[in-house]
């Protein structure tokens, strides 16, 4: 805070939630909008107490009060990309067979669990800025999402009977069905009411790596107004050394065009945080 306002203006700072603490957050996150704050930092995961596993966020019931609350103040909501259980602990052996590939990210989970859920149908204005992950898997991911949640699906004459005697059941709810999931199929079901395609287009924002090939395709499929420009200087590592290199990566693409740069410079980020230039 005292940073902002020796540089107001220039500085604009975000508030990092302990989420562990619901009532606590919501404390905080009031507090850092009264002082100027304009967003507020989450980890990408929620990392369990009793396991070495992160779980998704939405799938935290408990968390969705916070989540009103970031949508009565327009908060938006960094996701941030921190390594947690399982995957970290995981890690060195799935990388040594290069295994890694395969294992879903759990960062990739947590966000899509946002709005299978249903968490983003109870708070549709919510706005979530995914960082450091890049856009490469966000075509791909949406992609294979809308497919999976619309396609019919196979009938089997000796299935068993259904998990579930609350009536007709939607596509998805039916491809489950026959699963033989563990859980009842109230629990399991899709709660999303709308694509997928839907919510990445109407409540995230994604950081771009300017060095990455897929980048122009990204801002097709989703959309120039959806990512925000990020560099990681001054971290000691690639990211934080590529500082002005950010810069002029972006603006030598010429598979961008130029307004769609100059949405990602900061036209999407005033709008984003009501900014005033």
């Amino acid at each position: 805070m005292r940073l902002m306002r020796e540089h107001e203006g220039r500085i604009l700072g975000v508030a990092l939630i302990p989420l562990q603490d619901v009532s606590g957050s919501i404390r905080e996150t009031t507090w850092a909008k009264e002082n100027g704050f304009c967003a507020v930092v989450l980890d990408k995961v929620f990392p369990g107490r009793d396991h070495p596993c992160s779980e998704p966020l939405g799938s935290h019931r408990e968390l969705w009060p916070f989540f009103s609350r970031a949508q009565e103040l327009s908060m938006p909501i960094y996701l941030h990309n921190v390594q947690h259980g399982h995957r970290m602990s995981n890690l060195p052996p799935f990388q040594r067979d290069g295994l890694y590939i395969f294992a879903p990210q759990e960062g990739h989970m947590s966000l899509v669990s946002l709005f299978t859920s249903g968490l983003l149908d109870e708070f549709p204005q919510l706005q979530f800025i995914y960082t450091e992950a890049g856009t490469a898997f966000i075509k791909p991911l949406v992609q294979w999402l809308d497919r999976v949640l619309e396609r019919p699906p196979v009938d089997y004459d000796d299935q068993e009977a259904p998990l579930t005697n609350r009536g007709p059941l939607t596509k998805i709810g039916e491809r489950l069905r026959r699963a033989r999931a563990l859980h009842p199929a109230e629990v399991f079901l899709e709660k999303n009411q709308q694509k997928a395609s839907h919510y990445f287009k109407n409540n995230f924002y994604f950081t771009i790596e300017t060095e990455e090939a897929e980048l122009p395709e990204a801002l097709e499929f989703l959309g120039a107004e959806r990512f925000l420009f990020a560099t990681d200087y001054p971290h000691d590592d690639p990211g934080g050394r590529m500082k002005f290199e950010d810069v002029r990566l972006l603006r030598d693409n010429r598979q961008i065009a130029e307004d769609a740069k100059e949405l990602i410079r900061w036209k999407n980020a005033q709008r984003l945080f009501s900014l005033t230039v």
